[in-house]
């Protein structure tokens, strides 16, 4: 797999995983909302403070991150914002996620935080642009519609002049 795929970088990582959260936001904000219609209850400074609202809401934000990257890794392999940066999450052996697997993957994501969020930094110097979630659940992200280059495969680019194009 490594010969034919190219991995996806920390930027569009980064990105995608901003747009993702910009579309969870507007959900969350939903739920806030419904629970201030429905409890009555609106927070007396213009400062939100966890404390205030019930452990429900807490409770169901982390299940609603649980089940959207869970279900886009294993439907699809990918997340809205990973489709708008043309990535795709797959197993190390190009396969599909299962729904054990990307669970997983997004159990991952705990240790990927801690330390200064560094398992998602560790992308930048891997070769294949793993991050510690990937490794915990044996997974890549790759570029869809980009193919290597010859010279990725082990073949010769040799152009006419001599140089060698990248």
């Amino acid at each position: 797999m490594e010969d034919y795929y190219r991995y996806g970088g920390f930027l569009q990582r980064a990105v995608a995983m901003l747009i993702d959260f910009g579309i969870l936001m507007l959900i969350y904000l939903l739920l806030f909302l419904t629970e201030v219609f429905i409890t009555g209850y609106a927070p007396q400074t213009r400062y939100w403070h966890w404390e205030e609202h019930s452990p429900t809401l807490l409770l169901m934000m982390i299940f609603l991150n649980m089940v959207y990257f869970t279900y886009f890794h294993c439907v699809t392999g990918q997340t809205p914002g990973k489709r708008m940066m043309a990535l795709q999450v797959m197993t190390v052996g190009g396969g599909r996620l299962s729904v054990g697997r990307a669970l997983l993957r997004w159990c991952g994501y705990v240790p990927s935080k801690w330390f200064f969020f560094l398992g998602f930094i560790w992308v930048l110097g891997n070769r294949k642009k793993r991050g510690w979630h990937d490794f915990i659940a044996g997974t890549v992200v790759v570029r869809l519609g980009v193919q290597p280059s010859l010279g990725d495969c082990g073949a010769s680019d040799a152009t006419n002049d001599g140089l060698r194009k990248r």
